[in-house]
């Protein structure tokens, strides 16, 4: 049994649901988490309202965040108050959080990226590839389908899709659609008058994006401070 013990802020969401049932079947720990209530699934550790309620005694050796934006800066004290390694999956962060971040690196490991898919990492790779090698000959847009509920729109994976793109394609269409249950799907479509390049990546459910974050969490455990991505964790 894998002795990493974490802490899970946003627990009682969609994706907190995920690792709970991920880390039950692997065999790690969460001590304690962040929710807004109690549903069945986490009877088998405690969840806090707020950070402030977390008390100061609770030994954790890593912190992965699925909560909201709305809680960055209250989620960068706790983090600085306990000098924990943190994983942050939570997207629709603004410029602000987002260097805030970074700064924040340098007094502690954070991972950060917007989706934790192994395969998502992949795609970004062959987009990167494709612009280059098309050269801005081909007409570019993504399309991005998520569940009713999620918020942000577009997703933070669609706006790193684009980043991948490069600067020539940085006001590239984005197309949202959020309908059904949908785990999460992203297509970036190529086309010339001759011909249509798609390449996509379908998410069957979020355990996919469970296992990327715990293994981001075992893998920041003992590093020193810093600002790790996918990059780091699979290269």
């Amino acid at each position: 049994m894998n002795k990493t013990r974490i802490f899970l802020s946003g627990a009682s969401g969609r994706m907190g649901l995920a690792i709970t049932d991920y880390c039950q079947k692997a065999g790690i720990e969460i001590v304690a988490g962040l929710g807004i209530d109690s549903p069945p699934e986490n009877e088998a550790y405690p969840l806090y309202a707020s950070f402030d309620l977390v008390p100061a005694d609770l030994d954790f050796d890593v912190l992965i965040d699925f909560s909201s934006f709305a809680l960055a800066k209250d989620l960068r004290n706790f983090i600085r108050d306990r000098q924990c390694p943190a994983v942050i999956g939570t997207t629709a962060y603004s410029e602000e959080d987002e260097k805030a971040l970074h700064e924040l690196a340098l007094e502690v490991p954070i991972f950060r990226s917007s989706n934790m898919s192994i395969g998502v990492y992949v795609l970004n790779k062959l987009v990167k590839e494709a612009s280059r090698l098309l050269d801005g000959h081909y007409d570019v847009e993504i399309i991005e389908k998520h569940h009713r509920w999620k918020k942000d729109k577009p997703s933070g994976t669609a706006l790193t899709l684009q980043e991948s793109l490069g600067p020539d394609r940085s006001s590239c269409p984005i197309h949202s659609v959020r309908i059904g249950a949908i785990a999460g799907d992203h297509e970036v479509l190529f086309a010339s008058d001759e011909e249509i390049i798609s390449l996509s990546h379908h998410a069957e459910n979020r355990s996919v994006f469970a296992r990327g974050a715990v293994e981001a969490a075992l893998f920041l455990k003992d590093k020193e401070p810093g600002y790790y991505t996918m990059e780091d964790l699979l290269s």
